[in-house]
């Protein structure tokens, strides 16, 4: 997924985390040529909303803009499906946001590069997830998810349409 979109290695959680999404919604001849969604749910997974992933999208940001004037959208890529709600995860790689929003439009045949700036390296150019060092060395103390508090400074702004609870 990861070559078919352009996209750098260091966006492989997001292609593991589609796949996984995509892999619980289709059908396995081990589960009776069932989709574990059909088993836990006990219908048939909704398929209409599924997307190529690393394609271009451009997400509805009038919520996020301050007035008028500023852009309603602007080109962003596809990078998944937010586990805890409906929706798409768009990153786009000019201001480094990640927007979380159900409506989006889709140029699935477009797949955007991010720009040389920001090219795979070895380190990772857009922190999108804890480094992996760290986050196997907290796994493996057995620390609680509080003791994540002082990397949040390397956590990427979300933005997201929903309401908080």
């Amino acid at each position: 997924m990861l070559y078919q979109s352009n996209l750098p290695s260091s966006y492989w959680c997001y292609a593991f985390s589609t796949a996984t999404y995509l892999i619980n919604r289709l059908p396995s001849s081990v589960l009776a040529f069932k989709s574990p969604w059909e088993l836990l749910f006990h219908s048939i997974p909704p398929l209409s909303s599924l997307k190529t992933f690393g394609c271009a999208c451009f997400p509805l940001l009038k919520p996020y803009t301050d007035h008028k004037l500023q852009p309603k959208s602007t080109q962003c890529i596809f990078l998944g499906y937010p586990p805890l709600s409906k929706g798409y995860i768009c990153f786009d790689p000019h201001s480094h946001k990640v927007y979380i929003t159900p409506h989006v439009i889709f140029n699935e045949s477009d797949f955007p590069i991010i720009p040389t700036g920001q090219s795979d390296s070895s380190s990772s150019s857009f922190p999108v997830h804890l480094p992996l060092d760290l986050w196997i060395s907290n796994l493996l103390s057995g620390s609680s998810p509080s003791s994540f508090s002082d990397v949040s400074d390397a956590l990427p702004s979300v933005s997201s349409s929903f309401p908080v609870s």
